[in-house]
């Protein structure tokens, strides 16, 4: 059981105690350090370990690197210096059509002039007032048939025009609908984009975090390196041992978190390749 969990932990331990183990971790402990960096892969893809765990162990190596920095330099030259670098937003152009109607009615009336000559004989008399009905009755036969054909062609007109609104119904009712679903697929393309911007931003975010473990990591090493090189007196020697002890334990944290963060940055589980995070 003891080795299944060394080689596999995160099938014996969920991501929530694995977080607890690390939020635990004395900083000043390398070897709980160590022990606990072998289960960080299973961390991979709970971002409360990236957003917390993160800044925080690189903010302590920050603080162990400033501390170890100062007694190395006053180790050479008696002089304690620090000084750190502080970093630095239609018309739907519904085009009112104002349609202006113009019926204008023109009424023309002839007024006939009454004829002041007598017509004398009663057969005269007969034929015109004949003639008169006559003529009457064909005015109203054809002022019926003019009424017929005005209700012909007013109910032709009234279809056509309903057909002309509904085609417009019809045209309104699908440019709603290409703006709606435009104004959709601009909502989808901006989330989109703001996510891609999201993603962008945290992984420069923690390749800048890798960068700066690779100067920190530089530095120690070199300090390490010249230190191995000076020849001190016995009474030097426990200062020197006291800075070589802060230096190493510096060291195992930095490359525990830069080598977590490239992990992290390689993976295809990782949030810039999955939707988990």
């Amino acid at each position: 059981m003891v080795e299944a969990t060394m080689e596999s932990p995160s099938t014996i331990l969920p991501d929530e105690l694995i977080i607890e183990i690390l939020f635990r971790v004395e900083s000043s402990n390398p070897f709980q350090l160590m022990c606990v960096c072998k289960l960080w892969n299973s961390l991979i893809l709970d971002p409360q370990f990236m957003k917390k765990h993160v800044g925080r162990s690189l903010t302590e190596i920050k603080d162990l690197h400033n501390k170890a920095k100062e007694h190395y330099i006053a180790f050479q030259s008696q002089i304690v210096g620090n000084n750190p670098i502080m970093p630095q937003e239609q018309v739907d152009g519904d085009d009112h059509e104002d349609e202006d109607e113009e019926a204008a009615a023109e009424e023309e009336g002839d007024e006939g002039e009454e004829g002041n000559e007598q017509v004398d004989g009663d057969d005269h008399e007969d034929e015109d007032d004949y003639d008169k009905d006559e003529d009457e009755e064909a005015a109203e036969e054809e002022g019926d048939e003019g009424e017929e054909g005005n209700e012909q062609v007013d109910g032709d007109d009234h279809e056509d025009e309903d057909d002309y609104d509904k085609d417009e119904d019809e045209d309104e009712e699908a440019a709603e609908e290409e703006v709606d679903e435009a104004e959709k697929g601009n909502d989808n393309e901006e989330g989109k984009e703001e996510d891609a911007e999201e993603e962008d931003k945290e992984k420069k975010l923690l390749m800048n975090i890798v960068a700066q473990l690779d100067v920190v990591l530089g530095n120690v090493v070199g300090q390490l390196n010249i230190l191995d090189t000076i020849k001190v007196s016995q009474l030097d020697d426990m200062l020197v041992k006291t800075i070589r002890a802060n230096l190493l334990a510096q060291l195992d944290r930095v490359k525990c978190l830069k080598s977590f963060l490239e992990v992290y940055l390689e993976s295809p589980t990782s949030s810039f390749s999955s939707s988990q995070l």
